[in-house]
């Protein structure tokens, strides 16, 4: 056995990882599925951006230049990035730059409910008694940011959750 030979398998087995991700990346945009593919350098951000990519995960995002690297390839790619790897709380502050956490908070909100492209009409939730649907709606409500009303037979938060106050 050559010494090579192990070399040679991981460089094929390497290849056809990428081949197999980039076949991924091409169904996903045929189908108009939303995909963000990992990416660490230029070239790979070169072939997102030249298969029609808006979005890419930069991972891993500390260890591979930051926000000083998208920031200097931010002129000739087009792109947005969701930063993963190494964010923490103490480069938190470079990433967001000022920006507003509330509105941040927001536009985090609505991307997630774009991002999941459907929309609930109705969830019930039978409850023991009228003290566990108060609790179970007031957790939804704080998870959720919904207003709460009470009704004769039940809680709702939002408009979609209903709380039973009996099974």
């Amino acid at each position: 056995m050559s010494l090579h030979a192990p070399i040679i398998s991981l460089r094929h087995l390497a290849h056809n990882i990428s081949v197999l991700k980039q076949t991924l990346v091409n169904h996903c945009i045929e189908k108009n599925v939303p995909v963000f593919p990992g990416c660490v350098n230029a070239s790979d951000m070169t072939r997102a951006v030249n298969a029609g990519l808006k979005v890419l995960k930069f991972f891993p995002a500390e260890q591979s230049g930051g926000v000083a690297f998208l920031k200097a390839l931010a002129l000739v790619l087009p792109l947005n990035f969701m930063l993963t790897g190494g964010v923490n709380t103490k480069n938190l502050k470079d990433l967001i730059e000022g920006e507003k956490r509330d509105e941040i908070t927001a536009i985090c909100k609505d991307a997630v409910k774009t991002m999941l492209g459907f929309e609930l009409r109705h969830i019930g939730v039978n409850c023991p008694n009228e003290v566990a649907a108060m609790k179970t709606s007031r957790a939804f409500s704080t998870v959720f940011g919904m207003a709460r009303k009470v009704e004769n037979s039940s809680i709702f938060a939002g408009t979609v959750i209903e709380c039973m106050k009996a099974p």
